[in-house]
C-alpha cells in the first residue's frame, strides 16, 4: 500500500470511510483478473487494508468490535471481506442520504422555494477549519467515552455535510451551543480548547442569522454574554 494512497484519503469522515472501501475492492478485482497474485500476497495485502481502516475508524471515534486475527489465513480473508462489506453498507447510505439531502436543498434554492441563510465565503471556510479542528480535539481527547466520542463526532459530520454558502435553517448549528454546555459542566477549563471553537462557530451563525433577519449590526448573541444583564 502506497503513501500516496493515504495522503489522497478525503478530509470528510464518511467519504474518507467508502474511499478506503473502494480502493480495496479495487485491489480486490485486480487480484481476480491476475493469477500471479498468491494467497499470501493477497491476504497480506486485505490486512494493511483492513487495519487501515480500522485506525481511521478508531481515529474518527466510529464504535465497532475489531477483528480478531489469526494465522489461518484464509479465514482472516473471510473475516476482511465480511467486515468491509458491512462497512460498506452502512456509509453508502449514509452518503447516499446525505447527497439526497443537498440535492433537495439546492434545488429548493434554485427553485425560489425556501427562504436561507447566506455565509460570507470567509465564514464559510472558517466554519470549515473549526469543525476539523473541534473532529481532532475531540478524537484525541482522554475525556469523553468511545460512546460519547461517536456520538459527537457524528454531529459534526452531519453539520460539515449539509455546510453550504446558502442553507435553509441553522438549527443544527445551534445544538453545538448545548453540547459545549454539557463539556463545560464535566469537564470545566480542561474543555476550553474545544468550547472556545463552539463558541466561534456560534459568532458566526449569530452574524449570519442575524443579517439575514435584519437585526442591527453589530447585535450580540444574549445568552452567550459572561453577564446576563449585560
Amino acid at each position: 500500500m502506497k503513501d500516496t494512497f493515504i495522503a489522497k484519503i478525503p478530509e470528510d469522515y464518511i467519504e474518507g470511510v467508502v474511499y478506503i472501501i473502494d480502493q480495496f475492492y479495487q485491489y480486490d478485482e485486480y487480484v481476480s483478473n491476475n493469477q500471479e497474485v498468491s494467497t499470501r500476497d493477497y491476504h497480506n495485502e486485505i490486512v494493511d487494508y483492513y487495519a487501515l481502516l480500522e485506525a481511521y475508524l478508531i481515529n474518527k471515534g466510529y464504535k465497532f468490535e475489531p477483528l480478531v486475527l489469526t494465522d489461518e489465513i484464509s479465514e482472516n480473508i473471510t473475516k476482511i471481506n465480511e467486515f468491509i462489506s458491512i462497512i460498506k453498507e452502512t456509509f453508502e447510505k449514509t452518503l447516499t442520504s446525505n447527497s439526497i439531502t443537498q440535492s433537495r436543498d439546492r434545488f429548493n434554492r434554485l427553485l425560489g422555494k425556501s427562504f436561507s441563510y447566506e455565509f460570507t465565503t470567509g465564514d464559510l471556510n472558517r466554519v470549515q477549519e473549526l469543525i476539523n479542528e473541534l473532529r481532532t480535539n475531540i478524537s484525541s481527547s482522554e475525556f469523553f467515552t468511545a460512546e460519547h466520542k461517536q456520538r459527537l463526532l457524528s454531529k459534526l459530520e452531519k453539520i460539515q455535510s449539509e455546510l453550504h454558502k446558502k442553507v435553509s435553517d441553522l438549527d443544527r448549528f445551534w445544538g453545538l451551543i448545548g453540547d459545549a454546555g454539557v463539556v463545560i459542566g464535566k469537564f470545566g477549563k480542561d474543555a476550553k480548547p474545544i468550547v472556545d471553537r463552539i463558541k466561534e462557530i456560534a459568532d458566526i451563525i449569530w452574524r449570519t442569522q442575524s443579517k439575514a433577519e435584519e437585526l442591527p449590526s453589530g447585535a450580540k448573541i444574549p445568552f452567550l454574554s459572561q453577564n446576563t444583564n449585560e
